[in-house]
């Protein structure tokens, strides 16, 4: 049996595959991104008339060309969350689209399969009872994040869930939302937005899905505020990883596909709801948390307790 500090160099190798995976993806998704300085050019183009002379032509793009325009309401929500005030919230479109397609094709070949199979295999009581362990072993990250925020009525609560889900519920059963005592998700990056830092621009990483250049630094911070990291093995922590994604991605199955099904422009339908449910986080705006099952896919511990 492996103690911790031996599983420290394979710890290392196993992210530095993970790290050398990443590179080569960023590096097909600069070579493939679209040409936006070409594209930009392209505004009409010529055909030749029977007389000689040549017409101008307007060009007309796709839909999937067509870039949105969020509505007006939108946009206060999404330069508080990105922390932007300039028109241009998406610098690096070219470049998250390429990734968001890639993360579609490996979600629709794989991720959704293994969701589907497992609502069918596992009865909803069991589901419901994976949801809260999950979000119970989460209570350090979020104390921490409640602390680091200067919050002490959401640390108070968030420490009277765990005894209470501790002693009766046994992390299974969500006894203290029940008692008045809801659950809330926290991490470092709504911390760091707290203390006035800027996001950084929209991103879309691999496998990870949609983010911001503050909140991908701050999932790192997470890893290490949440005990368990100095306590799992790697392939303990791999495992656990992948519970997490199957719980959410089976708890979101119809909502992911009702966009993919009524949305123009899947991706700037995503971008949109991502950046106003980031705003609502960090807001920490209680009453649109309790309602945010249809933007739930957006966060894996979003969906509301039954």
């Amino acid at each position: 049996m492996e103690t911790g500090s031996q599983s420290w160099p394979r710890r290392l190798r196993s992210h530095g595959y993970v790290a050398c995976l990443m590179a080569l993806l960023i590096t097909a998704g600069c070579t493939s991104a679209p040409d936006s300085s070409r594209e930009a050019n392209i505004g009409s183009y010529g055909v030749a008339m029977a007389d000689g002379q040549t017409a101008s032509l307007a060009y007309t793009p796709s839909l999937t060309q067509v870039a949105y325009r969020p509505d007006t309401s939108d946009v206060p929500m999404m330069q508080v969350a990105v922390g932007t005030t300039g028109e241009d919230d998406d610098p690096l479109e070219g470049l998250n689209r390429y990734f968001y397609d890639l993360n579609n094709a490996l979600d629709i070949l794989i991720f959704r399969q293994f969701a589907e199979a497992y609502r069918v295999v596992v009865p909803e009581g069991v589901r419901r009872s994976v949801t809260n362990f999950i979000r119970f072993i989460k209570t350090p990250v979020i104390l921490a994040n409640d602390l680091l925020q200067g919050d002490l009525e959401r640390a108070e609560v968030t420490t009277s869930r765990f005894i209470v889900n501790a002693a009766i519920g046994f992390g299974f059963f969500d006894v203290a939302a029940d008692s008045g005592l809801p659950y809330h998700p926290e991490d470092f990056g709504q911390t760091l937005a707290v203390w006035g830092v800027d996001s950084g621009p929209y991103l879309v990483l691999p496998l990870l899905g949609p983010t911001t250049l503050r909140d991908g630094a701050g999932r790192g911070v997470d890893v290490l505020l949440d005990p368990l990291t100095y306590v799992l093995t790697t392939p303990q922590s791999i495992g656990r990883v992948g519970v997490e994604a199957l719980d959410a991605r089976e708890r979101n199955l119809d909502t992911i596909d009702e966009i993919r099904r009524d949305a123009l422009d899947e991706y700037a339908r995503v971008r949109s709801l991502w950046l106003q449910n980031r705003r609502k986080e960090i807001l920490n705006d209680e009453q649109d948390i309790e309602t945010a099952a249809t933007e739930g896919f957006l966060r894996s511990d979003m969906d509301s307790p039954n």
